[in-house]
């Protein structure tokens, strides 16, 4: 049977960059190059003869024999992590947790120092991915997802809901001046790329909003959230932002609200698990309850930023 197995540096860089979602990722957690995690995919590619990841012009995402070979590859190294521990004598220490990549960065990991504070006992993994993983073959204790609270075959806790609307800096808004930004004239807006990412873009604020352009926009498609906002922060052009996203950039000054609309699609970010019981264990339920009561406190939200109209 073993002899019938690709090498296993190939199946860990295919793992890792299935659940990563880049070759980056994956070459940052194995702590290898970019180069030699391709090469190796390229290999395992060839050797079973088929495509595994579609590489597109802002990304890689996995083919259909890509996802069933990746679900089977991370619940076999699960289990053999966990039969490992067992062995050791040692309790399961770890919680695997997957949520999306913008969630991850602008709320989540900030946040985890308190929690690290409270259990130095517990390693967390993120697996930080805007694709929605089995979370019944992939050894995920829990996600965070974004979306109405209906998953087939899972259970869902509410965090809280998103509103969204248009960002850009003090700087950008002075310089275009404050008409030109509400009317969209000769002005840049940033798109977040990826069908992922099409619950609540620009066709939908200006519908929502009932607004039109009445000039020209430059659009500009990024792959990344957190290079959208570093280009409305710089004062490259006008964003979109959410409520728990960009709240540190708007406390702080550094993003302003240049319209009064805060819109709502009814989504919001859930905690979601399988849908049949199983016995959670302790680790994995101290984060899950600790991540909802964070969620639930009554947080400083920035204030409105009311910017007076030019003449």
């Amino acid at each position: 049977m073993a002899r019938s197995l690709p090498p296993m540096t190939a199946l860990l860089a295919f793992e890792a960059a299935g659940s990563t979602g880049s070759f980056t990722g994956a070459a940052r957690e194995l702590g290898v190059t970019r180069e030699a995690i391709s090469m190796q995919i390229r290999q395992l590619e060839c050797a079973l003869g088929h495509a595994l990841f579609n590489r597109q012009r802002r990304g890689v995402e996995l083919t259909a024999a890509g996802h069933a070979l990746h679900k089977a590859v991370s619940t076999g190294l699960h289990e053999i992590g966990a039969s490992i521990e067992k062995l050791r004598g040692k309790p399961t220490t770890k919680v695997r947790v997957s949520t999306t990549v913008a969630f991850a960065g602008r709320w989540l990991l900030p946040r985890l120092l308190e929690f690290q504070s409270l259990h130095p006992e517990i390693d967390i993994e993120m697996i930080e991915t805007d694709e929605c993983l089995d979370l019944h073959k992939s050894g995920i204790d829990f996600a965070i997802r974004y979306g109405k609270g209906k998953w087939k075959h899972h259970r869902s806790t509410l965090l809280f809901e998103e509103r969204f609307f248009p960002v850009c800096s003090p700087g950008y808004l002075e310089a275009v001046g404050h008409r030109r930004v509400q009317d969209f004239d000769d002005v840049t807006v940033f798109h977040l790329a990826g069908a992922a990412h099409a619950w609540e873009d620009w066709p939908t604020w200006f519908d929502l909003s009932e607004r039109s352009p009445a000039g020209k926009v430059r659009g500009v498609w990024m792959q990344s959230f957190e290079n959208i906002l570093r280009a409305a922060v710089a004062g490259k052009g006008l964003a979109l932002g959410w409520t728990h996203l960009v709240e540190r950039e708007l406390h702080d000054g550094d993003l302003v609200r240049p319209f009064a609309e805060s819109l709502s699609t009814g989504n919001g970010y859930y905690i979601v698990q399988p849908e049949a019981p199983t016995s959670e264990a302790a680790v994995s339920g101290a984060l899950r309850n600790w991540i909802v009561d964070r969620a639930r406190m009554n947080w400083r939200i920035a204030p409105e930023i009311s910017i007076r109209q030019s003449p």
